[in-house]
């Protein structure tokens, strides 16, 4: 279910509920390890199916990328501050988004 409010409290953790929610998985690589709210990945991911979509998260990629690589790191924020603007019919939640960049 997209959209699902969980709060991070020991409940979750004794009843087993985070284990049906939390999927982890080692890989060769990758660029970054991306959270956000649902503010942003309800707009992005309107299906269950496209958050397993990796054309999706390539897309999703493709424009946080310039804008958290950036050398200059004010204008990558101004930047990544209006990608968050973005419109999206009924979906007018908090955005929040943490981008944890793969040290090279």
């Amino acid at each position: 279910m997209l959209g699902k409010l969980d709060f991070l409290d020991n409940k979750i953790f004794d009843d087993g509920s985070v284990y049906r929610r939390v999927r982890i998985e080692k890989v060769e690589s990758m660029s970054a390890l991306i959270l956000a709210t649902d503010g942003i990945t309800d707009a992005w991911f309107e299906t269950e199916k496209q958050l397993d979509s990796l054309t999706h998260w390539d897309r999703l990629w493709n424009e946080l990328e310039p804008h958290v690589t950036n050398k200059n790191r004010e204008d990558g924020l101004q930047g990544l501050t209006q990608w968050m603007d973005f419109w999206s019919k009924g979906n007018h939640d908090d955005r929040t988004i943490s981008v944890c960049l793969v040290k090279e």
